[in-house]
């Protein structure tokens, strides 16, 4: 028998393995399945050799028992030393081990757990598209007689039918962005998307718009349709930290010292060094306290240049003109631990006290230990509690462990 298809699976998934066949086979393409296309009295190694060395497309079913299985493991090798396009049918949630996970971890995944069933409409058009064959209006369209009972993992005796019926309602849209943003889809609510969190959103229509707001940019928008109607599902993933980029330059070109000094830590985050440099470089020179902090911390700790305290202490003394908290927080460390400077407990206290008094937690901690053990200045427990409390109330553990053992 002529076949386009070959179906490997453990006889624990029986039941989705001959559903499977049913679909790809009422969409015209011809499928080879054990025991059905075993030829009475042949040798069953033989036949599912020839089988899998004639399909195009070998489609396992992918689950705990079938990767325990010896005959499913023999049958991948022989795929895969065919060179034939394997698709794995995800059926459980189970982790790859072993050989499999060195032939299947960079396979084209379908994640059908645990509704096997709304899956296969994917598969038919995933299948079509690898044969090359053309999509048409009709998939899906069982003949009466598909309208036969078969058992499923999830229920019992559920038609054929009603289970075709439930792929068209679900549509899907699964959104990606590389930058923290917000999205609303179709007109609806916007909802907020964590940097490479996969956000999946129900909708009922075929064509879907989508803006995309970045989080950190509020002028930065984009504005997306997608059509689902052949695939009656989406994953979009945006390069939103390619269009933030852009229209930082694009600001930055026109002056703005904030933006500059933003598209430097671009260029920081990419490790690209000297353009970040020369970034901070343009916006310090304009008066950017954050740009001649970065500049300082470049120097400080040798990002992209060599160490030196004592220029890196010129460009956090141009920050702290401005209380730069963050500026005022690295110099007091350069003093608390001599980097560049003669150790001074007290000129440290200093700087992290006015960086603590700009909400900076760090430097409230700090600020809260020295107080606490006396250190530049002297002993008072009950300022060093509230610096603690201060700490603690932006979420620093370590405040919260001297405050559980004040408490107890």
């Amino acid at each position: 028998m002529e076949h386009d298809v070959f179906i490997s699976y453990s006889s624990k998934n029986s039941d989705t393995a001959n559903a499977i066949c049913h679909v790809l086979e009422e969409n015209k393409i011809k499928c080879w399945i054990a025991p059905r296309n075993i030829q009475p009295g042949s040798d069953y190694a033989d036949c599912i050799d020839n089988a899998i060395s004639t399909c195009k497309i070998f489609i396992l079913v992918f689950s705990a028992p079938s990767q325990e299985s010896k005959w499913v493991k023999g049958e991948l090798n022989v795929a895969f030393d065919s060179n034939k396009i394997i698709i794995p049918f995800k059926v459980e949630n189970v982790s790859l081990h072993g050989a499999m996970r060195v032939i299947l971890n960079d396979k084209h995944w379908l994640d059908a757990y645990p509704n096997p069933e709304i899956k296969f409409r994917e598969l038919v058009v995933l299948s079509k598209r690898l044969l090359k064959e053309d999509l048409s209006d009709n998939i899906f369209s069982p003949t009466y007689d598909a309208k036969r009972t078969i058992s499923s993992p999830l229920e019992n005796n559920v038609t054929f039918w009603s289970l075709i019926k439930r792929m068209f309602v679900t549509k899907k849209v699964r959104i990606m962005s590389n930058k923290p943003c917000l999205i609303r889809v179709n007109g609806g609510k916007k909802e907020n998307t964590p940097k490479d969190t996969l956000k999946m959103i129900n909708v009922k229509d075929d064509i879907v718009d989508i803006e995309v707001v970045s989080e950190e940019y509020k002028n930065v928008k984009l504005y997306y349709t997608i059509n689902l109607n052949e695939l009656g599902y989406q994953i979009f993933r945006i390069d939103l930290a390619k269009e933030e980029k852009k229209y930082l330059m694009e600001r930055a070109n026109k002056g703005g010292t904030y933006e500059l000094n933003a598209l430097g830590i671009t260029f920081l985050d990419e490790g690209n060094y000297a353009e970040a440099q020369q970034c901070f470089l343009k916006a310090s020179n304009k008066g950017e306290a954050a740009a001649s902090y970065n500049l300082g911390m470049m120097y400080h700790y040798g990002k992209g240049v060599e160490k030196d305290y004592s220029t890196s202490m010129e460009f956090y003394n141009m920050a702290i003109k401005d209380n730069y908290p963050l500026a005022l927080n690295n110099l007091g460390s350069m003093y608390y631990n001599g980097e560049g400077v003669q150790k001074d407990l007290k000129k440290a206290y200093e700087l992290f006290y006015k960086a603590a008094e700009r909400d900076l937690e760090n430097a409230q901690f700090t600020v809260a230990s020295m107080l606490f053990y006396g250190q530049g200045v002297d002993v008072d427990k009950e300022k060093a509690k509230f610096w603690f409390q201060r700490a603690a109330q932006q979420g620093s553990s370590e405040a919260q462990k001297y405050l559980n053992s004040w408490n107890n």
